[in-house]
């Protein structure tokens, strides 16, 4: 029962997309770490169709970074708007 109130008060939304953020901030940190092993070898250029392994991972660690933060704005978004929002959303009149 407490479970079913936590999600439709909106606070599980609040804490899985803050989770979310948070993620997306380990990514950032993740891709800017990438890019700087892998600037020498990979001269700069970083595709995702690249031959060598070092040379993919900073795009897929900025592809994970914006998925995770959309997602996270989203969900807090909609969690914020379903605690604090008006009370009649989601109802019909």
């Amino acid at each position: 029962m407490l479970f079913k109130r936590w999600v439709h008060s909106g606070i599980l939304a609040i804490a899985v997309g803050l989770l979310c953020l948070l993620t997306a901030g380990w990514f950032l940190l993740w891709t800017m770490s990438a890019a700087d092993l892998a600037f020498v070898p990979c001269n700069g250029r970083y595709t995702l169709t690249a031959e060598v392994l070092r040379c993919r991972v900073p795009a897929l660690t900025s592809l994970a970074f914006i998925a995770a933060t959309v997602l996270g704005i989203v969900l807090t978004a909609i969690g914020l708007l379903q605690t604090f929002g008006n009370p009649k959303l989601g109802t019909q009149q």
